[in-house]
């Protein structure tokens, strides 16, 4: 897929490499921009799908901590090569975004908030919606404090009754 993760075998800060990707269908470009950081990574095959079912492609933008916004603001460390490359993803949103029709923003929602950075975003989804863009905000996935794969496992090894509901999760609030 696209998610140009800085621990990926091939990475490299650069323009062409993290901006120039494309899933779903080859043949039609219908100005669909998923920006964001590994949540929109995490989004990518499902995304791939609904395209390629549609004969319809998107572009997507992503990179590890790179959140949509305007400024070089950073949920991860700014020592990390991901910053370099999350920059480069930003001024190009800045840059393009007018030239898309439909925008997915995916990312650490939870992170950006503690950061006193979820304004930004707040930002990108004004400018957007402004240009007459249609916003589209993917939900950051269930972060669970046991792994749910491992325990559907046991469950369908020994017989029992597999309730992924009863599995504690970062958002729990019992």
């Amino acid at each position: 897929y696209c998610f140009y993760s800085v621990g990926g075998k091939y990475f490299s800060v650069g323009k062409e490499e993290g901006l120039n990707c494309y899933l779903g269908g080859e043949k039609n470009k219908n100005g669909t921009l998923l920006f964001g950081d590994s949540y929109a990574g995490h989004s990518e095959p499902f995304f791939d799908e609904i395209f390629k079912r549609r004969d319809q492609s998107l572009q997507s933008v992503s990179t590890n901590w790179c959140v949509a916004s305007f400024s070089d603001s950073f949920t991860g460390s700014r020592e990390s090569l991901a910053y370099k490359q999350c920059l480069i993803n930003r001024n190009f949103l800045k840059k393009n975004l007018g030239d898309y029709k439909n925008l997915i923003l995916a990312g650490a929602w939870d992170s950006a908030l503690e950061k006193g950075q979820l304004f930004e975003t707040e930002e990108v989804i004004s400018a957007a919606a402004g240009m007459g863009l249609n916003v589209f905000i993917m939900s950051a996935p269930v972060k669970y404090k046991k792994n749910p794969l491992n325990l559907f496992y046991r469950s369908f090894y020994f017989g029992r009754k597999f309730d992924i509901d009863a599995i504690p999760h970062d958002d729990d609030l019992r």
